[in-house]
C-alpha cells in the first residue's frame, strides 16, 4: 500500500468523531469507477440534443461519488460561459425513486427536475390531463 492511501497515524490518537468524518470523507478509488466516469463523460460530451443518459446499479456502487464527480467537474468545465449567460443551466440531476409497491411516480420525478431546474413555483404548475399516456393514468397536482 502507498503513502499515499494509508491513513494520518496521529488519527489513530484523535477523537471517535474525528476518526469518523475522515472515514465518511474518504474515497477510495476504484479503477472501474475511473473507467466508469470517463465513458459517461464520453457520453455526455457526443450526447445529441434530447438524450437521456441513465446510470443505475445496485445501492453503494458508487453513483452517487460518481455523480458528484460529473457535476463538478461538467460545472467547472463550463464556468467561463456560466458568467456570460446566467441563464444557462450546465446539468440537471434528478433522482428517480423506486416505488415500494405499484407504479412509478411520474408526477414525483418530473417535480424532482423541475426542482433540479431550479423552476418556480413548482407546486403551481397545471397538469395537462389530455397528455396523459395510459387508459386510468392519473396525476393530482400535489
Amino acid at each position: 500500500m502507498s503513502n499515499q492511501n494509508r491513513f494520518p497515524p496521529e488519527l489513530l490518537e484523535s477523537s471517535n468523531r474525528n476518526r469518523w468524518l475522515y472515514f465518511y470523507h474518504k474515497i477510495v478509488a476504484h479503477p472501474r469507477l475511473a473507467e466508469i466516469d470517463r465513458d459517461v463523460k464520453h457520453a455526455i460530451h457526443y450526447a445529441t440534443q434530447g438524450r437521456l443518459i441513465l446510470v443505475f446499479g445496485p445501492t453503494g456502487v458508487g453513483k452517487t461519488t460518481l455523480r458528484r464527480g460529473l457535476e463538478r467537474a461538467l460545472t467547472d468545465a463550463v464556468q467561463p460561459e456560466l458568467g456570460q449567460d446566467q441563464g444557462r443551466i450546465p446539468l440537471v440531476s434528478v433522482e428517480a425513486v423506486a416505488p415500494e409497491q405499484g407504479n412509478f411516480d411520474w408526477h414525483d420525478f418530473y417535480q424532482r427536475a423541475l426542482f433540479g431546474l431550479n423552476e418556480p413555483l413548482v407546486h403551481h404548475k397545471v397538469v395537462d390531463a389530455t397528455r396523459l399516456d395510459g387508459p386510468g393514468e392519473q396525476c393530482a397536482c400535489r
